[in-house]
């Protein structure tokens, strides 16, 4: 059955162009089923349920999910490649949209290609006459990171209207985690089973639940405790982790009051949280990609000038 896929998506071009001459279609509808590229190499990558080796054409709709480093080429000339990542892909008007659930997207895009990426609460937009090229990282914890190596992208937080831009000199990452847990009153702890935490990932953080805000002592994989208690009613809450600076918990519902009390927290129960500390590296990490290389050397190689450093070193 698989076979039988591939072999239809190899041969839709060639279809296409009998069909032009047999029967009247719409621009409409030609550009809502039209190819939108071809996979170039393939890690274990499937559309939908079925494996999508090299060759592989993508139409618009389409689910891809890698398991290993997957290059994609686009009609237009734009390139990404996406490692144990999961995104569907389609057009409006004249842009490419990627809708992205989770992994590490590594990306060049062509001057003049229109992209709108939709990943967790955010939408990034293609801004300024340079085609964008660098990464994205994603995970189901909530924590995103977009670092770009030349052009920039619009970001719309799709939840609270904030607008901004990313580009070389502006990384962007949203490294909270967010979620709904269980506390007790005047307990020291918060438990979401749906975490999976490493030990003390969020020790340095602080997190804000309804109007409060405390600084985070440290965790394991599905509770987090805080430094002080909850003077909140038992049960369960909506919560985020963010940085323990005071607009950052008062921008996530916190007090005025709660945010200070936090920071002070911060300050003298643990290490404080170092602005700027994100690094080229942050989507891959966030992404759950161990042992990516530099992101420079990832570009050069979506650009067809040497072999992928994610990619086993197969040349594409």
């Amino acid at each position: 059955m698989a076979d039988s896929l591939i072999r239809i998506r190899r041969q839709w071009s060639l279809l296409l162009l009998l069909l032009l001459f047999t029967a009247s279609f719409s621009p409409a509808e030609i550009a809502a089923t039209a190819p939108l590229g071809t996979i170039v190499a393939s890690g274990d990558a499937t559309i939908g349920n079925a494996a999508a080796p090299a060759g592989t054409t993508i139409f618009a709709g389409d689910q891809i999910t890698s398991k290993e480093p997957a290059l994609i080429s686009f009609i237009s000339g734009s390139r990404i490649e996406m490692t144990k990542a999961t995104a569907k892909f389609t057009r409006n008007s004249n842009a490419l949209v990627m809708d992205v659930d989770q992994g590490l997207i590594r990306f060049n895009f062509k001057k003049g290609e229109g992209v709108q990426i939709n990943a967790g609460e955010y939408t990034f937009t293609t801004a300024g006459d340079i085609g964008p090229a660098g990464e994205l990282g994603l995970n189901h914890s909530g924590q995103i990171a977009m670092n770009i190596l030349e052009g920039a992208f619009a970001v719309l937080n799709t939840a609270t209207g904030v607008q901004t831009e990313v580009n070389a000199e502006d990384p962007f990452a949203e490294v909270g985690v967010s979620g709904q847990g269980y506390l007790s009153r005047d307990g020291d702890s918060l438990t979401d089973l749906s975490l999976f935490l490493k030990p003390d990932e969020l020790k340095g953080k602080c997190i804000v639940v309804d109007t409060s805000a405390h600084a985070i002592k440290g965790n394991v994989a599905i509770e987090i405790k805080i430094i002080g208690t909850w003077d909140l009613k038992t049960g369960n809450y909506p919560y985020k982790v963010v940085e323990c600076i005071e607009e950052e918990m008062i921008r996530a519902g916190a007090s005025e009051e709660a945010a200070n009390n936090a920071s002070v927290e911060s300050v003298f129960g643990v290490p404080q949280v170092t602005a700027g500390s994100h690094t080229a590296r942050d989507a891959a990490i966030i992404a759950g990609v161990d042992g990516a290389l530099g992101l420079p050397l990832a570009i050069i190689s979506l650009r067809g000038h040497s072999p992928s450093p994610t990619s086993a070193n197969r040349r594409f």
